[in-house]
């Protein structure tokens, strides 16, 4: 740390800190669970880490966006409409194969500016008999946010039933078993959290990334990127 000092300015050292946390995260989802987060998504963590310190500590708003933005009206003709500055909308479908019966996710990361800060697809593992394939897209859906680094979310989906309707928030809800347990325990992990239901117009990207996630032997993510085959329907 004195050394570091030494050699960084105090917005540096900031980072530097924030960098060292969440490394130190890294290296025990490595030792503990034999997994690790992209070395991006590290670094957007401790960036949003930094500036949510910031903005509690100055008072400040934060920086005003300079990504390009979207016109509105192109957003809703698509069916999708982007949430409020500040928050994220994490949109996710299930896609279901008719010869093998296996279930693919999607899942797709997009904040006020209609910027993809993120996206993955997996073939959801088998979950035991009368467990619907819903419940492991929403548990992998919220974990993958969380590796991402965002904190204000909106998951949108399928509507399902141990999700609270459009607007509500998740927390205090009656979990009624242990995969419904997971999910609330991981919707716990954002400052703010709240569930909207959508139609397959409105989640037209997530589906055909579920389906894309077909045709992709093992789990694949894209931090601040997304696979060339949705392009046309972002």
């Amino acid at each position: 740390m004195v050394y570091a000092r030494c050699r960084l300015n105090v917005e540096e050292m900031r980072l530097f800190c924030c960098l060292a946390y969440f490394i130190w995260g890294q290296r025990n989802l490595m030792v503990h669970e034999g997994r690790g987060v992209n070395p991006v998504a590290v670094v957007h963590r401790a960036r949003r880490m930094l500036a949510d310190y910031q903005k509690a500590w100055h008072g400040l708003v934060g920086e005003v966006s300079r990504e390009r933005q979207v016109p509105r009206e192109e957003i809703i003709a698509a069916g999708w409409i982007p949430p409020g500055e500040g928050c994220v909308k994490v949109n996710w479908a299930v896609f279901v194969e008719l010869d093998s019966r296996h279930c693919f996710m999607g899942v797709v990361i997009r904040n006020h500016g209609s910027h993809v800060m993120g996206a993955m697809v997996m073939k959801l593992p088998e979950l035991p008999k009368g467990i619907h394939p819903n419940v492991s897209a929403v548990i992998q859906s919220l974990k993958f946010a969380s590796e991402v680094g965002v904190q204000d979310i909106i998951l949108e989906g399928s509507k399902v039933s141990f999700l609270p309707s459009v607007g509500s928030v998740f927390k205090g809800l009656s979990i009624q078993d242990m995969w419904n347990e997971e999910v609330n325990i991981l919707s716990h992990q954002f400052n703010s959290f709240s569930v909207s239901v959508s139609s397959k117009k409105s989640n037209v990207t997530a589906v055909a990334l579920a389906r894309f996630g077909s045709s992709v032997q093992e789990p694949k993510i894209w931090v601040e990127d997304f696979p060339v085959e949705i392009r046309r329907f972002l």
